[in-house]
C-alpha cells in the first residue's frame, strides 16, 4: 500500500513537472519610451524626447513598443515619485499589476495603434526630474512578472520669472515680450541674451541719455534699480538712461517666491574711422568732388557771403569750417574758398576738402527760328537787343525759337496778359512787334528784346 502511495505521489510529481514546464513563458518587454510637447505631438512629431520643458507644458510619454500587458510613467514632479510605487516586486497579490488613483504613477492608454498618455502631463513644477517608465508582462494566476524599467532626466525651466521668452517657448503658450521704444533708431532691435545678463547693441557713441522700453511678463512681479516703472493694461513701461546699467528684478507671486535680477546695459560697437565726403551742394547746387577739392557750379548772382551748405558723410562723421563745428543745412560764408573738415568718430587724422564755388552767368547765347527752311539765326551783336531777319512773306506771328542758354537758366516771355514759360524748340511766338525774352535763374533775370524784320 505505501508503495503504491508512493508511485502515486512521484506520477503527481511528474504531471506537475510536466503541467509546469508546458506552461507558456512570461517575455520580458523590450522597454524603450519617448516624450513630445502636446503640441507637437499631436501634429508631426518633429522634435522627439524635448528638453527641457517650460512651466505648464504639457508632455507626452509613448512606448516605442507594444509587447507588454502594461506601461507606467513616473514624470517626478507633483508626487509622481517611482520610489513610492504601488508596483513593487515583493507584493503578491492581483494588485501587483495595477496601478490605482494613489500609485503616484500615470498609466498609457492603447489608442490608434500604440499605447501614450492619452491626457498628458502639466509641468507645473520648476527643476530637473528623473521621470522612470516601467513596461510589464504578468500572469495573475501565480503572480509572476517580468518588467523593463527606463529612466530619463528632464529639466523644467522657471518662466514665471523669467523676462524674456525663454527660447524655444511656444509664444502662444507664454506671453512675454521686450520691446524698445526709444531711441527710435533702437525700435525693434532685440537685445543679446545671456543668461540674465541682457545688452542691447548700439553703435559706438550713441546717445542713451534716454530711453524707452515696454515690457510684458506673466503673473509676476517687476521692479527695477533705477528710472522710472509703470503699469498700464498688464504691460510695464521703463523709462530713464542707459548710460549705466539698470537692474529689473522679476519675482514670482507668493511668499518665498523666486525672484531673478536682469542686468540691462547697451553694448557699444568699434567706433568707425571713416572720413570720407560723398556728397555736398551749395543753394541747392550741386558740387563736384575730385580728391581733395569740390567745385560748386552756381549762378554768378548767388549772394555767397550766407549761403546753405549741404552734404553727406561717412557715418558718424563730423564735419568743421575752420575748427568749428557745422550741420548739414547750416549757412556759411562761401564769398572766397573755404576748407571743410571730415573728422572720423575714432578722432583719426581729418580729411580736408577745399570748397570753390564757380560762377555761371545768366545770358543767352544764341536763338534760332527752327520752324523757318533754312533755319534763321539770330544776330547776338548788339545785345541785349537781339535781330533777326527773315525772308519776305515770312508769317512771323508763329515762329519758333530755340535759345541757347548758360547752365541753371530758363527763359519766359509776356504775351500781353500772363507770363509765358518757353518750352525750347516748341512755343510758338507772335513777333509781329519786337518781344521782350526773360532769361532767369532761382536768384536773377535778365531781360533781352528780339526784333524781327524782313
Amino acid at each position: 500500500m505505501y508503495m503504491k502511495n508512493l508511485k502515486f505521489i512521484y506520477i503527481l510529481i511528474a504531471v506537475m513537472f510536466y503541467l509546469t514546464s508546458c506552461k507558456d513563458k512570461i517575455e520580458q518587454p523590450d522597454g524603450g519610451f519617448s516624450w513630445y510637447e502636446e503640441t507637437d505631438f499631436m501634429l508631426n512629431r518633429d522634435n522627439p524626447n524635448k528638453n527641457p520643458f517650460y512651466l505648464n507644458e504639457t508632455a507626452i510619454f509613448v512606448s516605442e513598443s507594444n509587447d507588454a500587458e502594461m506601461y507606467v510613467v513616473w514624470p517626478g514632479d507633483k508626487g509622481y515619485d517611482y520610489t513610492k510605487r504601488f508596483l513593487h516586486d515583493s507584493l503578491s497579490n492581483a494588485d501587483t499589476n495595477k496601478v490605482a488613483s494613489k500609485a503616484a504613477g500615470k498609466p498609457l492608454t492603447f489608442k490608434n495603434g500604440e499605447y501614450y498618455l492619452t491626457s498628458g502631463h502639466v509641468f507645473s513644477d520648476v527643476g530637473t526630474f528623473m521621470v522612470y517608465f516601467v513596461s510589464r508582462n504578468f500572469n495573475e494566476e501565480d503572480n509572476s512578472f517580468k518588467e523593463t524599467v527606463d529612466s530619463a532626466e528632464i529639466e523644467v525651466l522657471d518662466t514665471v520669472t523669467s523676462l524674456f521668452l525663454p527660447q524655444g517657448a511656444d509664444p502662444t503658450k507664454v506671453n512675454y515680450s521686450f520691446n524698445v521704444v526709444l531711441p527710435a533708431d533702437l525700435a525693434g532691435v532685440a537685445p543679446d541674451i545671456s543668461g540674465t545678463l541682457v545688452e542691447l547693441p548700439v553703435s559706438y557713441g550713441f546717445d542713451l541719455s534716454y530711453a524707452a522700453i515696454k515690457f510684458a511678463v506673466n503673473n509676476a512681479l517687476v521692479t527695477v534699480d533705477q528710472g522710472e516703472l509703470s503699469l498700464a493694461n498688464g504691460v510695464y513701461t521703463w523709462q530713464g538712461s542707459l548710460e549705466s546699467p539698470c537692474i529689473i528684478t522679476v519675482s514670482a507671486v507668493g511668499e518665498g517666491a523666486p525672484s531673478k535680477d536682469y542686468t540691462l546695459q547697451a553694448t557699444y560697437g568699434t567706433p568707425s574711422s571713416e572720413n570720407d565726403l560723398t556728397e555736398l551742394s551749395i543753394a541747392g547746387f550741386d558740387g563736384e568732388i575730385s580728391g581733395s577739392g569740390v567745385d560748386v557750379e552756381l549762378p554768378a548772382a548767388t549772394n555767397l557771403n550766407a549761403v546753405a551748405i549741404d552734404f553727406t558723410v561717412s557715418e558718424h562723421a563730423t564735419v568743421s569750417i575752420g575748427g568749428t563745428d557745422i550741420a548739414s543745412g547750416d549757412d556759411i560764408d562761401l564769398s572766397s574758398p573755404v576748407t571743410l573738415t571730415v573728422t572720423a568718430q575714432d578722432g583719426t587724422t581729418p580729411q580736408d576738402f577745399t570748397i570753390t564755388p564757380v560762377g555761371i552767368p545768366t545770358q543767352m547765347t544764341n536763338l534760332e527760328f527752327i520752324n523757318l527752311n533754312p533755319v534763321v539765326v539770330a544776330d547776338f551783336s548788339a545785345t541785349p537787343n537781339i535781330a533777326a531777319t527773315v525772308f519776305p512773306g515770312t508769317d512771323v506771328t508763329n515762329l519758333v525759337p530755340s535759345i541757347t542758354m548758360t547752365k541753371f537758366a530758363q527763359a519766359f516771355y509776356n504775351d500781353g496778359s500772363s507770363d509765358v514759360q518757353i518750352e525750347n524748340g516748341v512755343t510758338a511766338i507772335d513777333f509781329t512787334d519786337p518781344v521782350d525774352l526773360y532769361i532767369y535763374t532761382s536768384v536773377d533775370t535778365v531781360q533781352y528784346t528780339v526784333t524781327v524784320s524782313e
